[in-house]
């Protein structure tokens, strides 16, 4: 069953994917910048499961200046 914890989940992990391909970054080189194995970001990310704090740190690692949140659905 999916709750709506998982869903945001999704959502936010999706976000950091398109942001990390819409700045033609890497896992590996996001991890880099955000000074961690690239294993440990693959695994974050792709289960979602990380702190508001991580998003934005990563998206300020990406150069991310603004995101769209406009066609997320409540």
């Amino acid at each position: 069953m999916t709750t709506k914890k998982d869903e945001w989940n999704k959502i936010v992990a999706t976000i950091l994917k398109n942001e990390i391909r819409r700045n033609l970054e890497t896992y590996e080189t996001l991890a880099q910048k955000l000074g961690e194995d690239t294993a440990v970001t693959r695994n974050k990310i792709n289960r979602g499961t990380f702190r508001a704090s991580y998003f934005l740190k990563a998206l300020a690692a990406l150069g991310v200046k603004r995101i769209n949140i406009s066609n997320i659905k409540k």
